[in-house]
This record gives C-alpha cells, sequence and structure tokens, in this order.
C-alpha cells in the first residue's frame, strides 16, 4: 500500500482529471480485496476505502489489475457457492 499524507491525499482526489464515479467503483472494489487481507481484516470501512484510493490515486495498483482480481475472486466465490448448493441439496433427504 501506498503511503500519502492527508494534505496530499485531498489534493490528489480533488484534482482528478478521470471519471470520478470509475475511481469510486474500482475503490470499493479493490477496498473489498484490501478487506481480506490480515491487516486490513478489522479496519474500519472509512480506511479501507482511503487506503483503496490511495493505492489507485498513486498508481499503485492499475485499473485491470483491480477487474482482474474482482473477476477471479467472483468467479472462485460463484463455484464455492454452487458447491456448497450441491452438497447440501445431496444430504437432504427428499420430501414430498
Amino acid at each position: 500500500m501506498a503511503k500519502i499524507d492527508n494534505k496530499e491525499f485531498e489534493t490528489k482526489v480533488t484534482n482528478f482529471d478521470g471519471d470520478k464515479y470509475n475511481m469510486s467503483v474500482l475503490s470499493f472494489l479493490w477496498a473489498k480485496q484490501l478487506k481480506k487481507r490480515e491487516e486490513f481484516n478489522y479496519k474500519p470501512h472509512s480506511e479501507l476505502i482511503k487506503a483503496a484510493l490511495t493505492d489507485i490515486l498513486s498508481g499503485a495498483v492499475t485499473k485491470e489489475h483491480i477487474i482482474e482480481i474482482s473477476a477471479k475472486n467472483l468467479q472462485a466465490e460463484a463455484k464455492s457457492k454452487q458447491s456448497a448448493l450441491k452438497e447440501k441439496e445431496k444430504n437432504e433427504p427428499l420430501t414430498l
């Protein structure tokens, strides 16, 4: 995670010339990935979002990287849910 002081962070967010909506979505997706790391496990959401924005604004992480990791994790979650559902159906007795 890149380190930016509060004044520099505020300036970078204010002067960001890209699509702020996309930056918000990317920061949410990246914060979700950061939450899986032990160091961020018990941090408040505001700190996660700030860390995500800092990584994005500093260039420590790219849009493509965030999308790639998020897609992989989404596929893994879907596969896990599907196998859990199959296991549940296999173990449940049939009722009529």
